[in-house]
């Protein structure tokens, strides 16, 4: 399936008192993971292919009778991408990074990374994505021009 992946920006700076033993804060509380940040942009990584690498176990007809709503919000899937960037950071999905499924022009479905599993213990350790639906991020009717 084709795909587009989009990494998460954090937008805040930390200025020297509001940290906690070297990791950021927010409101005095420390700052565990991208999740609990307000203020983020998200930088467009390129496009690639997914492929799901389990068994297809169905899910509910939509009320159209022209699609099927997948009734496990978790996948396991590989991700490449078609163009290999400058930056080693850049051509490798990270967790938290967002993989849209380009499904037709005005539907991409958005799945985040939530684990990045190795299949193999050698390196680069085959790896494969543990993706979540995010329904608050999937776009239907096409982005805004």
């Amino acid at each position: 399936m084709d795909c587009a992946v989009y990494r998460k920006v954090v937008n805040r700076a930390n200025m020297p008192p509001d940290d906690l033993g070297g990791l950021p804060t927010l409101g005095g509380l420390a700052v565990l993971d991208s999740e609990d940040e307000p203020d983020v942009d998200w930088d467009d990584l390129g496009y690639g292919k997914l492929l799901i690498t389990e068994a297809y176990g169905g899910g509910q007809v939509v009320n159209r009778d022209d699609a099927i709503d997948m009734t496990s919000a978790q996948m396991y899937a590989l991700v490449e991408f078609v163009d290999l960037h400058t930056d080693p950071d850049r051509r490798v999905v990270q967790k938290h990074d967002v993989v849209y499924l380009l499904l037709a022009d005005e539907i991409k479905i958005a799945y985040e990374v939530m684990e990045v599993d190795g299949a193999v213990n050698i390196p680069p350790y085959a790896r494969k994505y543990l993706l979540s639906k995010r329904d608050d991020l999937t776009y239907i009717g096409g982005f805004p021009d």
